[in-house]
C-alpha cells in the first residue's frame, strides 16, 4: 500500500466566523501560513494576548479551514484510508493551564461524520484522525480538506495553545496493471563524443491494460540523437530542475489486455563530461514508474577535467564572485581532477582579464606536476606527469588586482600547442573594491566549550543559520553590498583571532545572499579541537555608502556532523561504525591510546518496538543492555534522554573480557518519575560514552544494544487520583474505596460560668482529619506485585527537610474532585493483605489543616467573595499614590492595615502576604514597618477593600473547604 503526504496551501478562519469580532467569542491565530510546510507552527495567540478564561471574552480559538492540499491521484487508484496528523500543546499562565478539549474535525468535500480529537495537553501530543470510504475524486478536489474547531476554554485561567505540523496522509492502492521497468546502456563507461544506445523495457505482471506514460530523464551531459524502435510513442523535451537542465523522453504506452512488454531503444550521445549519474523518475510525479538502478559513467578518457575552482580572499570563499581590495595579494586554488592514467602533453590554461596578474614565484608541485609553468600575456600552462592514477590536485596561485573593477579568471585544458580547448571553460568572477576601504564589519560568536567538547577532532561539520538582511533604503539592493553578506566559520589560533585582518582572512565563508528574504545558509569545515571555534556573520565595509542602510537578522545557529572520514589523529575516540550497535552480526570498535580519555557519545533512538512506545503506558523501569569485548577495564556512562535537557544517568564498570553490560533494571527510572515518560517515550534516546580509566590502551568492541522497558497499561477503572501530579493509573493499582468526611472536624473549648447554670462555647478551632483509601494491585505474580508495592509506598511517603526532619506535605487530587487538593502526611503503615496473586491495602492519610485547598487560585480586584468554610489569608497587591504611608481598609469585617516607611514612593508596588506576615516593597522586605495596631487580613464571604493612600490592584487566595 502506497501513501502520499500533503500540506494545505490555503488556511483561513472558517467562513461565517470572525475572530476578535463583536461577538467577543473567538480568539485569532498567528502564523497560519507556517502550517503550509513541514513542522510549521501556529499559535492562538501568544503569551501577551491570551485566550480568556470561561468568564471572559474571546475565550475560544477561532475555527480553521484547511484545503488546497494538491492531491493528484490516478483514476486507477483506490483510496483505502485518509489520516489527519496534527500536534497540539497548551501553555501556562500564572501557574495554571487553560482547559481546552479536543477539536471537532470535519473532512471537507465528503459526507464523512465529524470526529473529535484529543484534549489539548500541557505536553505536546500528536493526534491522528482516520477516515475510510473516501474516493479518489474527493481527494483530488480543491475543496478536499479539513475543518478544525477547538471548544472554548472551560477554565477560569487564561492561556494559549499551539497547533503544529498539520498534514493529510492518503493511503492508496493501484488497481491497474502492475509493471516493472528495466533500462541499460550499450557501453559503460560512455566516452564523450561517442554515441551509445539506451534501451528500456516495460514488463507487466498482470493482464490489465496499461495506457499511462513513463518519463525517462537522461543523465546530465547526454543528448538523445535518434529514435531506434519503440512500442507506443516517444517525444523529447528539455526540463529544468533546480540549477540543472537535462533531456526527458516522454514514452506513452498503449498496451492492451494480455500484452506483456513495451520496448524502447534510443540512440544518445555524451556531449559534456559528468560525474556518475543514473536515469530516474521525475521526483515531482509520483504516478510514474521507477527506472531501476542503471549507472552510467560518462568518461573523460581523452583529456583532463577541470572539476572545480575557488578563490580564497579576506572577505569571501566561493565560486561565483569574490570581493578583493585592489593592489592586495590573495590566494586562489585551481582544483584539477586527473581521470586517465595515460595523460601526457596536456596543459592547464589560466587567463585573467583587465590586467590582473598571478604571482607564482617558487611554486612547487613535487610528485604531481612536471616542467613547471610558462607565461605569456597572463596565460599559464602546466604539463602533467604521465601514467598517474586518478587524483585531485590543488594548484595554489596568488592573484593581484591592480584597481577597482570586475575581473574574470578562466581555466581550461588544452594541448601543448595551446590551439584547442579540450574541456569546457571554467570561470570565476571576482570584484576588486577600492584600496581605501578598511576592515569588513562582522559579528562573531564563540561556540562554548559545553558544545565543542562533544565534537570530534578531525570530523567534518556543517554550520548553518537562517539569515535575513534588511535594507532601509530602496535605492540599494543586495547586489550593492559587494556580495559581502554571508556567514562563515573560524577554527584557528586564538592569537590570529585577536587580529581582525588575520581573523577575517582565515574564515571559511558560505555562498552569498541572493535576496533580502530569509535564507538558510551553511558552510562546511573540518573541526580542529586544538583551536577555538567562532561562528561569523558578515556585514559590509563601514566606509561603504550602503552600510548605514542595512541591518541583519539571524536565527539560532546549528552545527551538525556531515560525515566521518578521519584523516588526522584525533583526541576523542569514535567507535565505528556506529550502526553495528543495532545488531549482533558485527561490532563497532575503537582502540584507546594513553592520551585519549573518552569516546565521542553515541546516540541511539528510533527503537524497533512494534509501536509499544507510541502507546499510552505507565513506565515502571528501564534496563539498557549491550554486548561487549574489552581488553582492559573501562567505565561506561549511560544516559537516558527525554529531550535536549531532560536526562538521567548511570555509570557502569565494564570488566576485562566479554559479556553483557547492564545499566538500570526493570524498576529503575534513571531518576525520572512515571509521569515524565507519558507522551514522550517515542522520543526516548540512549547515549553511550566509554571512558579510559587508567591511561592504558584498551580495545573496545560493543554491539547488540537493546532496551528492556517494564510497563503497565493504564488502569482507568475505579477511582482515579494523583499524588503530586503522579496519576495512579500509571502505577498499576486500582482505587476501590475512598473514606473521608465532608466538612471540617472542629474542636471547641467550653467555659462554665461560676455560680450559674450557663456554659459558654469559648473557642472553635478546625482539627486535622483522616482520609482512608483502599487499593488493589491486580498483578500476575507475587514478585511483580512486591516491586509495584514499593513504588506505591514511595508515592504516598512524604519527603522531609534535610536539617529539621519536618515532613513536606504531599498533594492528593481525586479525578472526581479535580479542582481541590488534600495536603497530607502519611503516618501509619499500609494495612495490607495478599489474596492469590493480588495485593489489597488500606492507606490512611492525615490532613493536618483539616480542609481541602482549591487548586486554582482566585484573583479579583478590591471587591469579591471568598467562598471558604474557614477564614483564609489573602495576598494583596497595592499601588501607592501617597509617599511614605500605606493605609488599606476592609469594610465588611472592619479590618485596617497600616505601614509607615519613607521608602514608599508614588507608584510603588507593594505586596502584602497575610499568610506569611510579610510586606514586600519590590524586592525589599519592609514587614518591620507594619503598624502595631494593624490587622493581618482574613477573609470569609463578601469583602470590600479601599485605600486613602493608593489603589488595591488585586486580591488573591486559595479557597479552603
Amino acid at each position: 500500500m502506497a501513501t502520499v503526504k500533503k500540506y494545505s496551501q490555503k488556511i483561513e478562519i472558517t467562513a461565517g466566523y470572525t475572530c476578535g469580532g463583536d461577538d467577543k467569542q473567538y480568539k485569532c491565530w498567528g502564523g497560519l501560513d507556517n502550517l503550509k510546510t513541514a513542522n510549521g507552527l501556529a499559535t492562538c495567540h501568544g503569551s501577551d494576548n491570551l485566550i480568556a478564561g470561561i468568564n471572559g471574552t474571546y475565550k475560544q480559538p477561532a475555527p480553521l479551514t484547511l484545503n488546497n492540499f494538491g492531491f493528484d491521484l490516478s483514476d486507477n487508484y483506490s483510496v483505502t484510508k485518509v489520516e489527519l496528523h496534527y500536534k497540539t500543546q497548551k501553555f501556562i499562565n500564572g501557574g495554571y493551564y487553560p482547559d481546552i478539549g479536543g477539536a471537532t474535525i470535519k473532512l471537507l468535500g465528503t459526507n464523512q461524520a465529524n470526529k473529535t480529537g484529543k484534549a489539548v495537553s500541557q505536553n505536546k501530543i500528536e493526534d491522528i484522525i482516520t477516515w475510510t470510504g473516501v474516493t479518489v475524486a474527493q481527494v483530488n478536489s480543491t475543496q478536499f480538506g479539513v475543518q478544525i474547531a477547538f471548544p472554548q476554554n472551560e477554565s477560569t485561567t487564561p492561556g494559549y495553545i499551539n497547533l503544529e505540523d498539520v498534514y493529510l496522509l492518503v493511503y492508496y492502492e493501484d488497481n491497474g496493471a502492475k509493471i516493472t521497468l528495466e533500462s541499460s546502456f550499450s557501453s559503460n563507461p560512455v566516452i564523450v563524443g561517442e554515441q551509445f544506445e539506451l534501451t528500456c523495457t516495460i514488463r507487466k505482471t498482470s493482464n490489465a491494460a496499461y495506457n499511462r506514460t513513463t518519463y525517462i530523464d537522461l543523465p546530465l551531459g547526454v543528448n538523445p540523437s535518434a529514435l531506434g524502435t519503440a512500442d507506443g510513442s516517444v517525444t523529447v523535451s528539455t526540463v529544468k530542475f533546480e540549477n540543472y537542465t537535462f533531456k526527458r523522453l516522454t514514452w506513452k504506452h498503449n498496451m492492451p489486455e494480455g500484452s506483456q512488454t513495451d520496448y524502447l531503444s534510443y540512440v544518445c550521445k555524451a556531449v559534456t563530461p559528468s560525474d556518475d549519474f543514473q536515469p530516474e523518475k521525475n521526483k515531482n510525479r509520483p504516478k510514474q514508474c521507477i527506472i531501476t538502478d542503471v549507472t552510467t559513467k560518462i568518461s573523460t578518457t581523452n583529456y583532463l577535467t577541470i572539476k572545480d575552482i575557488s578563490v580564497s580572499v579576506s572577505t569571501d570563499l566561493y565560486k561565483n564572485k569574490v570581493s578583493l581590495t585592489a593592489g592586495k595579494e590573495y590566494k586562489a586554488y585551481a582544483t584539477i581532477k586527473i581521470v586517465d592514467p595515460s595523460q601526457t602533453n596536456k596543459a592547464l590554461w589560466i587567463g585573467l582579464t583587465n590586467g590582473a596578474t598571478l604571482n607564482n614565484n617558487n611554486l612547487s608541485f613535487t610528485g604531481y606536476l612536471a616542467d613547471g609553468y610558462n607565461t605569456s600575456n597572463s596565460k599559464y600552462w602546466i604539463r602533467f606527469e604521465q601514467n598517474r592514477d586518478e587524483m585531485t590536485i590543488k594548484i595554489p596561485l596568488k592573484v593581484v588586482a591592480p584597481e577597482s573593477g570586475t575581473y574574470k579568471m578562466t581555466l581550461f585544458v588544452t594541448n601543448t600547442g595551446q590551439t584547442k580547448h579540450l574541456s569546457p571553460d571554467v570561470t570565476v568572477d571576482f570584484l576588486a573594491r577600492g584600496a581605501d576601504l578598511g576592515q569588513l564589519a562582522f559579528t562573531r560568536i564563540r561556540v562554548p566549550e559545553v558544545y565543542t567538547q562533544n565534537m570530534g577532532d578531525g570530523i567534518p561539520y556543517t554550520f548553518g543559520s537562517q539569515v535575513k538582511y534588511i535594507l532601509k533604503n530602496n535605492k540599494y539592493g543586495v547586489e550593492d553590498h559587494g556580495d559581502n553578506l554571508r556567514i562563515g566559520v573560524y577554527n584557528n589560533s586564538e592569537a590570529i583571532a585577536a587580529d581582525e585582518d588575520e581573523f577575517v582572512s582565515e574564515i571559511i565563508w558560505c555562498d552569498k545572499m541572493a535576496t533580502t528574504k530569509s535564507e538558510e545558509r551553511s558552510v562546511k569545515f573540518t573541526y580542529n579541537a586544538e583551536y577555538p571555534l567562532y561562528l561569523v556573520y558578515s556585514h559590509d565595509y563601514s566606509e561603504d555608502a550602503v552600510n548605514p542602510f542595512v541591518t541583519m537578522n539571524f536565527s539560532e545557529p546549528w552545527l551538525v556532523e556531515t560525515g566521518y572520514y578521519p584523516t588526522t589523529p584525533i583526541r576523542d575516540l569514535r567507535i565505528y561504525p556506529v550502526m553495528a550497535l543495532c545488531g549482533n552480526s558485527k561490532y563497532c570498535w575503537g582502540e584507546f591510546t594513553p592520551s585519549i580519555e573518552k569516546t565521542v557519545p553515541v546516540a541511539c533512538y528510533d527503537w524497533n518496538d512494534g509501536g509499544i512506545l507510541k502507546q499510552d503506558i505507565g513506565v515502571l523501569g528501564i534496563e539498557v543492555l549491550f554486548d561487549y569485548n574489552v581488553s582492559e577495564e573501562v567505565t561506561c556512562l549511560v544516559e537516558l534522554y527525554l529531550g535536549w535537557s531532560v536526562r538521567g544517568t548511570r555509570d557502569i564498570i565494564i570488566s576485562k573480557g566479554s559479556g553483557t553490560a547492564r545499566a538500570g533494571d526493570a524498576y529503575d527510572l534513571f531518576g525520572f518519575k512515571p509521569s515524565d515518560f507519558v507522551g514522550r517515550m517515542n522520543a526516548l534516546q540512549v547515549r553511550l560514552q566509554i571512558f579510559n580509566q587508567d591511561s592504558s590502551k584498551p580495545k573496545i568492541e560493543i554491539n547488540n544494544l537493546r532496551m528492556n522497558v517494564r510497563y503497565v497499561n493504564p488502569i482507568k477503572c475505579g477511582y482515579g487520583l494523583s499524588v503530586d501530579g503522579e496519576k495512579s493509573q500509571y502505577y498499576g493499582f486500582v482505587v476501590t474505596d475512598v473514606e473521608h468526611n465532608s466538612g471540617t472536624k472542629n474542636e471547641r473549648t467550653l467555659y462554665q460560668v461560676p455560680g450559674t447554670d450557663n456554659t459558654i462555647i469559648n473557642r472553635l478551632n478546625v482539627e486535622s482529619k483522616d482520609i482512608s483509601i483502599k487499593i488493589v494491585v491486580p498483578e500476575c505474580n507475587l514478585k511483580n506485585t512486591f516491586y509495584l508495592i514499593d513504588r506505591i509506598v514511595d508515592l504516598f511517603t512524604n519527603e522531609r527537610e534535610l536539617n529539621s526532619n519536618k515532613p513536606i506535605l504531599k498533594k492528593l487530587v481525586f479525578d472526581h474532585i479535580p479542582d481541590r487538593e488534600f495536603r497530607f502526611v502519611r503516618v501509619d503503615s499500609f494495612d495490607d493483605e495478599i489474596k492469590g496473586n493480588s495485593y489489597y491495602a488500606k492507606i490512611k492519610l492525615e490532613i493536618p489543616d483539616g480542609t481541602t485547598y482549591a487548586i486554582q487560585e482566585t484573583i479579583t480586584g478590591a471587591h469579591g467573595q471568598a467562598r471558604s468554610t474557614i477564614f483564609i489569608k489573602p495576598v494583596i497587591v497595592y499601588k501607592a499614590d501617597t509617599a511614605g504611608k500605606l493605609v488599606i481598609t476592609e469594610k465588611n469585617l472592619g479590618q485596617e492595615f497600616i505601614v509607615n516607611n519613607n521608602k514608599i514612593k508614588e507608584d510603588s508596588i507593594i505586596t502584602i502576604d497575610s499568610e506569611n506576615r510579610t510586606v514586600m516593597l519590590g524586592n525589599t522586605n519592609i514587614s518591620s514597618s507594619v503598624d502595631y495596631n494593624s490587622t493581618w487580613f482574613r477573609l470569609k464571604g463578601e469583602y470590600a477593600f479601599s485605600s486613602t493612600t493608593g489603589t488595591v490592584r488585586s486580591v488573591s487566595f486559595n479557597v479552603r473547604r
